[in-house]
């Protein structure tokens, strides 16, 4: 398929050159779908309306609590709001508490609004240790991301109902 394509092309270029069709015939222009000619770009990457301009991510900035944007009662299900499920997670001011686990934050630095990353004290089904997490609100802060590293993990949270 591949070789047929090329030979098709190859033919389709040899075919507009003899009938006197090609763009340098028209000034360097290209002809486009509205029959206007059209300037062709020498170089592609060169397109002042169109440059790319580099991205600047935000510096971590560290703070003394978790804001309050993120504090409050968190589930995985709606069972887990009302007190049934087993994926409740409360934010507080200082760390986070999820089944039988307590979290206690060692460290705290904001990326941006809406994304903070903590490392935290953990005890909790007769385990301690540490580990980072980084806290990302979506949907206006409806919705919680908590990614773990180390072992890494994935989690979403719904508000609870006041």
């Amino acid at each position: 398929m591949v070789i047929g394509l090329s030979s098709a092309l190859a033919l389709t270029a040899c075919s507009s050159q003899e009938s006197g069709s090609n763009a340098s015939d028209k000034g360097g222009g290209a002809m486009t779908g509205g029959g206007q000619d059209q300037p062709t770009p020498s170089n592609l990457t060169d397109d002042p309306q169109n440059s790319i301009e580099p991205v600047t991510l935000p510096s971590p900035k560290a703070i003394p609590a978790i804001s309050a944007a993120f504090r409050g009662r968190w589930g995985m299900v709606v069972t887990d709001c009302e007190g049934s499920g087993r994926g409740l997670m409360v934010v507080s001011e200082s760390g986070f508490t999820s089944h039988g686990a307590r979290a206690s934050v060692a460290s705290l630095s904001m990326i941006g609004a809406d994304t903070l990353t903590a490392e935290l004290s953990y005890s909790g089904g007769g385990q301690t240790g540490r580990r980072a997490d980084r806290l990302t609100l979506v949907d206006d802060g409806r919705t919680l991301i908590r990614q773990e590293q180390n072992p890494s993990g994935l989690f979403r949270y719904s508000r609870c109902p006041a």
